[in-house]
């Protein structure tokens, strides 16, 4: 609350007196209100290991007065979310309202195609559906973001650090291709080429970890930062 500080007229106050009046704050508007949580990064990770989207999602009416017939909707832009619609029976006034039913739709293909990190625009619209269509009335939206990222990005530590394991792709054509210079080198050496685990000894173990990394070594990788 604030103060405000106003001179008064001789004749109702000495001249150096002064007068104390309070501000009033205006009244917060009460009206419905959506909340919702959405994961912050996506990619075709979190898709093939069905990571939640929505996280929690639910009506909150502040105002007095009820609503009868709901509908609330969810789109995306791009369309990489299915329209997803809930409908609610009546939402009382001072109450709220958790919203069941949060797994979407997602479009894999186009995750897959991603080579950018991308945002999308996801909108939750509440609209009350009346009597009729001449009726429907939006009653509030709520509007947010996330990241797209391509199917090579790792959304970071602060993003499901547990989702690194689903970067290791053991079948790939480059995994193919070292072993098969691995092999190679231990059948230079004079020695076993089968890959074959501890199966033949730790000695062996031991002799294939070294190929290997003697593989990759002939790559001659060079490092560079990923860009910004």
């Amino acid at each position: 609350m604030s103060d405000e500080v106003i001179q008064q007229p001789g004749s109702e106050l000495p001249q150096d007196s002064h007068a104390i009046v309070e501000a009033i704050e205006p009244e917060a508007i009460k009206t419905v209100r959506i909340q919702a949580t959405l994961v912050a990064k996506l990619n075709l990770a979190d898709f093939q290991n069905s990571v939640p989207v929505i996280r929690e999602l639910r009506l909150i009416n502040d105002s007095d007065q009820k609503y009868s017939r709901l509908e609330l909707q969810l789109l995306s832009d791009p369309l990489v979310f299915k329209p997803k619609t809930w409908h609610i029976d009546a939402l009382g006034p001072g109450t709220f309202l958790p919203i069941p039913g949060l797994d979407l739709q997602i479009d894999g293909a186009l995750l897959a195609r991603l080579t950018e990190a991308e945002s999308v625009a996801v909108t939750f619209v509440l609209t009350s559906l009346g009597n009729s269509d001449e009726e429907r009335q939006e009653v509030t939206r709520l509007e947010l973001t996330l990241e797209l990222l391509p199917r090579n990005q790792w959304g970071g530590l602060s993003h499901l650090p547990d989702m690194t394991a689903a970067f290791v792709q053991p079948n790939d054509l480059a995994v193919e291709r070292l072993l098969k210079k691995a092999a190679e080198l231990l059948r230079d050496q004079g020695k076993n080429p089968a890959l074959n685990g501890y199966s033949s000894g730790s000695a062996h173990a031991w002799e294939i970890a070294s190929a290997i990394w003697a593989a990759v070594a002939s790559l001659k990788l060079d490092y560079a930062l990923p860009p910004s």
